[in-house]
């Protein structure tokens, strides 16, 4: 099973918009390698994913997402160049330089279902194939006003792009789902945490964040934390309880 490195690298990768596009195209050439993504999704997190999805994705992908909710989660393979990975995802390069003769990764996505994968890696491929560079956020949305159901679907494509290690794109979505994490309350759920921490990083800097917010509440008294979410965190994930225990003692002492 892949999992990313604790130490997050993203000075490794390119500036992939100054490379000519011969350069670019070259890494989709040579071998290819399956991705093997495993998923444990419930109803409501498909259905919570399936929706936000809908702002953003055409019907093609959006009937992968209905197929992989309803597969009882199957494992999803997904093929893509090695190059390709290798030069996105320091992590990977690892990985695979370790293991020459891979045929396959096994990637665990948590609670995400894959077609969010598959939209990451589709975009990332044309984008090195055709003649001009193209972010995965620009899909015509301006930065200033962005629904909070778009931010979501960037939340879910940010989680997938940490899975693999491709920590320079996803530093490049954090402006666009921060204002996520300073909206989340009880009151207005704009996080799927369970989704989030059980698919990222423990250093992921958006857990951090997350943390910080999930203090804040709960230090206001505006949130049951220990009751609602702090039980089942520390119960699934004690690595982020740790960071949630750190962060209730920053914001109580302030």
């Amino acid at each position: 099973m892949f999992c990313t490195s604790d130490n997050m690298n993203p000075e490794s990768t390119p500036d992939f918009a100054s490379l000519p596009q011969s350069s670019r195209q070259l890494l989709l050439e040579g071998q290819t390698i399956l991705l093997v993504t495993s998923y444990h999704v419930s109803t409501s997190e498909s259905n919570h994913q399936k929706s936000v999805a809908e702002f953003v994705v055409p019907a093609r992908r959006m009937r992968q997402l209905q197929e992989q909710s309803e597969s009882m989660n199957c494992p999803c393979y997904i093929e893509c160049p090695v190059l390709a990975l290798k030069v996105a995802s320091p992590a990977l390069a690892r990985f695979l330089d370790a293991h020459p003769e891979a045929e396959k990764i096994e990637v665990n996505m948590g609670c995400v279902l894959p077609g969010f994968l598959m939209d990451v890696l589709h975009w990332y491929c044309n984008a090195l194939y055709e003649s001009s560079w193209t972010d995965y956020f620009s899909n015509g949305f301006s930065e200033t006003y962005i629904e909070r159901e778009v931010r979501q679907f960037y939340l879910y494509g940010h989680t997938c792009m940490r899975a693999l290690g491709m920590d320079s794109f996803a530093n490049k979505l954090l402006p666009v789902i921060q204002p996520l994490v300073n909206e989340h309350s009880d009151y207005v759920p704009t996080l799927p945490i369970k989704s989030i921490v059980s698919s990222t990083s423990l250093h992921d800097p958006l857990l951090r964040l997350i943390a910080q917010r999930l203090a804040y509440l709960a230090s206001k008294q505006e949130s049951p934390i220990t009751v609602q979410v702090g039980g089942d965190i520390a119960q699934r994930f004690p690595h982020f309880a740790d960071m949630l225990n750190e962060a209730l003692m920053t914001a109580l002492s302030i």
